[in-house]
């Protein structure tokens, strides 16, 4: 089991290098320079803009749908305000992402 762990923590990519011992495993953790942290900064902010671009996709399959259901029975009207509602949400998950984001990287920055 020991070595499925030691195996899972280096493939994990964490900059950890653990040592199996007769007792156990040991992982020494790093001092965490300047430099780890504008990376972890620069991955937040990636996974980030991942985060957006698939609540756009939503956002695009929410319309596709709305555009069907007035095709059934939605008036034009309707139409538009369940686009503006969609619209809404859309920007304030973006909006929360932001400032998830704003607040990750300031913690991390630091700490």
């Amino acid at each position: 089991m020991l070595k499925a762990v030691d195996k899972a923590i280096r493939t994990a990519n964490l900059n950890l290098n653990p040592m199996i011992h007769e007792k156990g495993l040991s992982v020494p953790i790093p001092k965490v320079t300047t430099e780890y942290r504008e990376k972890l900064a620069k991955t937040a902010s990636e996974i980030s803009e991942k985060t957006k671009i698939k609540i756009r996709l939503v956002r695009q399959d929410g319309l596709k749908d709305l555009r069907k259901d007035s095709k059934i029975g939605l008036s034009s009207d309707e139409l538009r305000a369940s686009e503006k509602k969609l619209q809404l949400l859309i920007d304030k998950s973006v909006k929360d992402v932001d400032e998830i984001l704003k607040v990750k990287s300031k913690e991390i920055m630091e700490n």
